[in-house]
């Protein structure tokens, strides 16, 4: 649907029925509270994501031959609210790169960043206390 009403000219429409989607319901006030301006940006920004963006991604691959030249240790983060097909896409992720660490942040969606920076920048400076560059 977010597709279709981006194709049929309502921008703002489209960006909320994405956003809905990964940011939740709540998204603009999400996004207000860390980022101002951020829900208007993300509209002024739009045709960024639907026409650069998601066809791009539509043709990217990451295989397991890709998977196999990243030695270094990799962290991933998931918010517990997100999408099924979040935690699909990070299952088989890690199935590419079992060196891969997870961290699961309480109480959020997709839009973990915004929604509680704290708790994703303690788990980024954790991991990284292990793994220093």
């Amino acid at each position: 649907p977010a597709f279709e009403a981006y194709r049929s000219g309502h921008v703002a429409k489209a960006v909320d029925l994405f956003m809905s989607v990964v940011g939740g319901p709540d998204w603009r006030s999400e996004v207000a509270k860390t980022v101002p301006g951020g829900p208007e940006q993300a509209e002024t920004d739009a045709a960024t994501y639907f026409e650069v963006e998601a066809p791009a991604l539509e043709k990217w691959t990451f295989d397991s031959a890709g998977a196999s030249r990243i030695s270094q240790p990799v962290l991933y983060a998931i918010g517990s609210e997100t999408l099924p097909l979040i935690e699909a896409v990070k299952q088989h992720f890690q199935s590419l790169i079992p060196h891969t660490e997870s961290v699961v942040v309480r109480g959020v969606n997709h839009s973990m960043q915004m929604q509680d920076p704290k708790a994703v920048a303690a788990a980024i400076a954790e991991f990284l206390s292990r793994h220093p560059f």
